[in-house]
């Protein structure tokens, strides 16, 4: 890499290890369609870029379904604030719920083995590896974190302002997003298809 007036720079870049969208498809391609509990945890860990206890700790009071909202609390001194519900991740949610359980539980993914506990944050990392095994994603991807990487490189890829990938991760500093925000060949193709409909002269 070379930097101002030529000289070479010896400052790698850091490279964010995440899954392409082909890669999220095939991971949730791996769940059983009756799984809803593990279909639901995964589908607001990957769209609301969430750490696993983060998911852990939802509660059923976190969600408004009349006005399509999401509550995100983020651990680690987040930024916490309402999102608006996918469509496609209302529609499991309310599958979910119509479910019948053994019994009333304030956590929306309640613990089968700790009465009044929700599920545990191990018990989420080995569900994903187990999911992303059978997918056959590179063993390197197969922790959760990796989708919440992914999310915001997916942003990123996509276009996305950087304030608005911050706000989207909880992110209090912008410079915890500037990771993300490198230009990428996919990006640039992108953004070639749409200067070549607005901008192309010749």
């Amino acid at each position: 890499m070379r930097g101002v007036g030529g000289t070479v720079s010896k400052r790698p870049k850091k490279r964010i290890k995440h899954l392409s969208v082909r890669e999220v498809r095939r991971f949730f391609g791996a769940i059983p369609r009756e799984k809803l509990r593990d279909r639901l945890l995964f589908d607001l860990i990957y769209h609301y870029a969430l750490r696993r206890t983060e998911a852990c700790l939802i509660r059923l009071e976190d969600f408004d379904l009349k006005a399509d909202v999401f509550d995100v609390h983020r651990l680690k001194g987040g930024d916490s604030h309402p999102y608006p519900l996918f469509p496609a991740t209302k529609r499991l949610l309310v599958k979910y719920l119509d479910q019948p359980r053994r019994f009333w539980s304030r956590d929306l993914f309640p613990s089968r083995q700790r009465v009044g506990e929700p599920i545990s944050a191990s018990l989420v990392a080995l569900l994903f590896r187990r999911y992303a095994q059978a997918a056959g994603l590179p063993a390197d991807r197969c922790h959760v974190h990796v989708f919440r990487h992914s999310m915001a490189m997916h942003m990123a890829e996509d276009g996305f302002d950087g304030f608005d990938v911050k706000d989207w991760l909880g992110h209090t500093a912008i410079s915890s997003t500037q990771v993300y925000m490198h230009v990428s060949e996919r990006r640039r193709s992108k953004n070639l298809r749409r200067m070549l409909g607005s901008r192309e002269i010749l």
